[in-house]
């Protein structure tokens, strides 16, 4: 399709402080939607810290996605895609 590198997006709110955050060693979740990273950002009564990473990640990370269809967009908004992690990246 020609792209180089893609606009990801990730959300959370966790219970933690920021630094025990980080991605996973094999693979990172992430989306092509702001909105959809926007909602991991929902506090609950013991969050103390939440986080959203916008980031251009290089085309070669990424191992696959997962785009609704219009039909089941208005219910699940994920428009995920499933990164390779990147060592030392903080949360994409």
């Amino acid at each position: 399709m020609g792209y180089q590198d893609l606009a990801l997006y990730r959300g959370a709110a966790i219970d933690q402080d920021a630094m025990s955050l980080r991605p996973g060693s094999s693979f990172v979740s992430a989306t092509f939607s702001p909105d959809v990273a926007q909602e991991h950002l929902r506090e609950g009564p013991t969050t103390r810290t939440a986080l959203m990473w916008r980031r251009q990640v290089p085309i070669d990370r990424l191992l696959m996605t997962f785009l609704e269809t219009r039909a089941l967009n208005g219910r699940f908004k994920e428009a995920e895609a499933v990164l390779l992690a990147e060592p030392g990246s903080e949360g994409l």
